[in-house]
């Protein structure tokens, strides 16, 4: 079984992100005063993951086309082949 998410982005930014300062996770936005983090090149599960970790629920983020409006496959561990003794 694999957890899955889409995200979509109905009103994106329109800041540039080239003028943007550079920050630890990504960009520094001065019109919105937040980090905006890179999530273009990471994996579904880097992406699920830090989603989750999000505690305020309420991330900006950059993400390539590839990584919108489409599920986002995170896989659980996999199972072990080995029987439980017990």
């Amino acid at each position: 079984m694999a957890y899955r998410s889409t995200i979509s982005i109905p009103k994106p930014c329109h800041e540039n992100w080239d003028q943007m300062t550079t920050a630890a996770q990504g960009r520094h936005c001065a019109a919105c005063d937040k980090v905006v983090v890179d999530f273009t090149r990471m994996t579904d599960t880097e992406v699920v993951l830090w989603l989750q970790q999000e505690q305020s629920g309420r991330t900006c983020g950059r993400f390539a086309t590839l990584q919108l409006n489409r599920p986002l496959l995170t896989p659980t561990a996999p199972l072990s082949r080995w029987p439980l003794c017990g």
